[in-house]
């Protein structure tokens, strides 16, 4: 039988790492069965799914950087080989189980995505020359920073097509009937300033496109968990730039309107 000699400093930071993991994990499933927030079946067990892949993929990560001193290229090829069999094998369970994950859900939940996991790559990649000491925290922070985001996309869009906004509603969720509410954290703003999409903005086009009813204009709920200062006043969007400019400019478009800006 094979044995890998122990790494008790890097044992001990990555556990660390990992109590933040099973910490938001914990958040995460308050949240899920908050009756408030009302998710329905499919966005629950997406998300429930996505933590029980994750985990073991953060499990293998670890095993990888044991005895690395620092991370490369061939680790990062070696994370990210793993990280596309879990999209491949959530895929799978996707289409084996459509009675739960309903493919009309995952349809708009694909579209609009896609973000996440490409955010979650580039903040991986960052850590190539990195001390194995700091990448695994950073490589799990990163995991934490897209369950969440996920989250949060998840009830967007189970509230979307729960809502008076479709022409038929696919998901249970009736907490926010006449609405869009939408959630732009930090990381949103990186990525803004890394590519130059506001994913926000993507998404509500998509959703307009796509999703909503013709002709019809969306009121949008925005949840702010930036640490930019923020506030709506007579419906213009005021504070720090560039993330005012930025929902002054999604309201350039007719079928748009911010009626909340919330923290």
């Amino acid at each position: 039988m094979a044995y890998v000699l122990n790494n008790i400093r890097f044992r001990s930071v990555s556990s660390k790492a990992l109590e933040r993991y099973y910490n938001s994990k914990s958040f995460i499933l308050n949240e899920l069965i908050d009756e408030r927030k009302q998710f329905s079946q499919v966005a629950r067990e997406i998300q429930l799914l996505f933590f029980n892949t994750y985990s073991d993929w953060a499990s293998k990560v670890e095993s990888l950087l044991l005895n690395r001193n620092t991370v490369d290229e061939s680790d990062i090829k070696i994370i990210f080989q793993r990280f596309g069999e879990v999209v491949e094998s959530n895929k799978q369970i996707f289409t084996i189980h459509s009675d739960v994950f309903r493919p009309e859900f995952l349809d708009v939940f694909a579209a609009v995505h896609r973000h996440i996991p490409q955010s979650f790559k580039r903040r991986v990649r960052e850590n190539v020359g990195v001390s194995q000491l700091e990448a695994y925290p950073l490589i799990i922070d990163a995991l934490v920073s897209a369950l969440q985001r996920t989250l949060y996309e998840l009830y967007e869009i189970d509230c979307l097509l729960g809502s008076n906004l479709v022409e038929r509603q696919f998901t249970s969720n009736a907490s926010q009937q006449d609405h869009i509410i939408t959630y732009i954290g930090r990381d949103d703003l990186r990525d803004y300033r890394e590519t130059g999409e506001f994913i926000t903005k993507t998404k509500l086009e998509y959703y307009l496109e796509h999703v909503v009813l013709p002709d019809i204009v969306i009121p949008v709920k925005v949840k702010n968990y930036t640490e930019e200062s923020l506030e709506l006043r007579n419906g213009v969007v005021i504070g720090d730039q560039p993330i005012a400019r930025l929902l002054t400019d999604l309201q350039e478009n007719p079928r748009i309107k911010i009626v909340e800006i919330t923290s």
